[in-house]
Formats: structure tokens, sequence, C-alpha cells
């Protein structure tokens, strides 16, 4: 079994478990560091499940690569139609911490 599946399965299994206690409030999220591993699982359990996705890419690193990260793996979710809410994670010290902003051109 992949990382994807298993982060999937993972995902699938603690959904259940909140349903089974009448939960149905629930947002998802599957962030990992690697990019590509990020949108395969996002894309995996957009297609199992109808709650919202919170996207973004794990300690995506430093402003400068981290910003680009987060940019091609957050772009590509939306630009699939996925995603319901972004968190954009920047490693550095908290005195040299800048947020990159994204904006929506989505109606």
């Amino acid at each position: 079994m992949t990382v994807v599946e298993r982060m999937v399965e993972s995902a699938v299994e603690q959904v259940k478990a909140l349903e089974s206690l009448d939960f149905d409030l629930i947002k998802i999220s599957l962030k990992a560091f690697d990019v590509l591993t990020t949108i395969e699982a996002y894309t995996q359990i957009a297609a199992k499940v109808p709650y919202p996705l919170h996207i973004g890419i794990t300690e995506s690193g430093t402003p400068r690569t981290g910003s680009i990260r987060s940019a091609v793996g957050i772009g590509t979710l939306l630009y699939m139609g996925i995603g319901d809410t972004i968190r954009v994670s920047l490693t550095s010290s908290p005195a040299k911490r800048s947020l990159p902003v994204m904006k929506s051109s989505r109606a």
C-alpha cells in the first residue's frame, strides 16, 4: 500500500468513526510535505467523501521555497476544483515571517 493509499484509508476510517457518533460537521486535511503526494491524496479523498477539504503543503519550507511549493500544490488542487479552505505553512524565525497572500478569482 502506498503512502497516498494509507493517508486516504486512514482519513476514511476517521470519517466513519465520526459519522458513527453522529458528527457531520467534518473538515478533512491530508497535507503532506511532498507536493505530488498531497495532490494525489486530495484527488482520491475528494472522490470518496462529501466533506470540505482543508488543503496545504505541510512545512512547505522557507518563505521563498515554501511559497513556491505551496503555490504549486494549492494552485493545482484549486485548479482541479478541490479544496475549501487553505493554509500556507512556512518555516522561518517569527521575526522574519511574512505570509504570501493568494486571491481567488472564483465568484
